[in-house]
């Protein structure tokens, strides 16, 4: 691509590009929100952050029990810190679900049990179904692991506790993050809590955080512009922009909104990733160019935040391409038509002479 080309799109964008400002929501929208929190016996106190941080937001949260509704021991790498559930698990309907927002499955040793429960696992596809957020964290990952349907082919937070089952899944690791919110399907990496318990702090902050985001749709992703520019190859050259949002200006409990990277994915018709573009940029613009062969594309935006959220946008603008012409194959094309030409004329006159002299 023409790099002058790049550097004026650049410039001009940068003069007249003003940052979004949003003004700040109404703390009802969040008080809205009803998460159901699943636990078993013998739960990590990864559980009590979870709990305790979406309550301090004012986020109604609903605590279901596998097995026992009352005196649910904790996990034993603690003193004992047993509770008293809300529901019992085996009292709940799918239908039920459509009371509530998310389904989140904090860590513990809870995931032996829920993670062989045929139940859990419909349980949670129901949820996913109906159109709840899922969420899971550090062994809790495990449990989703199970719902084939629905990780398959979504990103979510490596945990060497369950990647081999979320492969298994389909689901695709992504390694030095924390947290992976992939549209309805977040996934916080390994750690226990921060009052005790486990080896490592789980980032459950951030978890709940991408949690709400995702149910109140507040995006890192403002817009998306994608021009097409001439092309110097075979094939179709595009320049895209992308303004990033401060999601903190609506919500100041959100993730952190200062921006590591942002790239840019084409996926073909089928799923599959055909290029990956890191986008430069700052002040909330960021920009890069690519080529893609002649087809329709959908494109995906991954912002991650210098606290390890990774955020993806999926199916933001889509690519309809033409067909492409090869700059060779027209010079060549020009050439033979030119020689055609010039063959036409010269039979043409020697017939005239031939009909002068006749």
């Amino acid at each position: 691509m023409n790099i002058r080309l790049l550097i004026l799109a650049i410039l001009l964008v940068s003069l007249t590009y003003t940052p979004t400002t949003r003004g700040i929501a109404a703390e009802d929208q969040v008080s809205d929100i009803n998460a159901l929190v699943l636990i078993g016996d013998y739960f990590g106190w990864n559980y009590f952050d979870v709990r305790d941080i979406l309550l301090s937001w004012g986020v109604s949260v609903t605590t279901v029990a596998y097995s026992l509704d009352h005196e649910i021991p904790s996990c034993s790498n603690r003193e004992p810190r047993p509770i008293t559930a809300d529901l019992l698990f085996s009292e709940c309907s799918n239908d039920m679900l459509l009371d509530y927002d998310c389904l989140i499955i904090p860590s513990g040793g809870q995931w032996h049990t829920l993670s062989s429960s045929a139940r859990v696992v419909e349980f949670i596809t129901a949820a996913y179904e109906r159109g709840l957020v899922v969420s899971s964290i550090c062994i809790g990952n495990q449990v989703l692991g199970q719902a084939d349907d629905v990780v398959n082919g979504s990103r979510v937070a490596s945990y060497t506790g369950s990647n081999e089952r979320m492969h298994s899944a389909g689901a695709i690791p992504v390694s030095g993050t924390e947290v992976v919110a992939d549209g309805r399907i977040i996934t916080g990496g390994g750690g226990g809590s921060i009052s005790g318990g486990g080896y490592t702090v789980a980032p459950t902050y951030q978890t709940c955080a991408s949690i709400v985001s995702e149910i109140l749709k507040v995006s890192y992703l403002d817009s998306l512009l994608i021009e097409s520019v001439p092309s110097e190859s075979a094939g179709f050259s595009y320049l895209a922009q992308v303004e990033i949002n401060n999601p903190s200006l609506e919500y100041s409990f959100l993730n952190s909104t200062e921006i590591e990277s942002v790239s840019l994915e084409i996926v073909s018709v089928t799923g599959e990733i055909i290029d990956e573009i890191d986008l430069t940029g700052d002040s909330g613009v960021y920009f890069g160019s690519f080529s893609v062969e002649s087809g329709t594309y959908q494109t995906n935006i991954k912002v991650t935040t210098v606290d390890k959220v990774l955020d993806i946008s999926h199916d933001v603008e889509p690519i309809n391409t033409g067909i492409a012409i090869n700059p060779l194959i027209i010079g060549a094309l020009s050439v033979s038509i030119t020689i055609a030409v010039v063959m036409i004329v010269i039979i043409a006159r020697r017939r005239q002479n031939m009909q002068s002299i006749n």
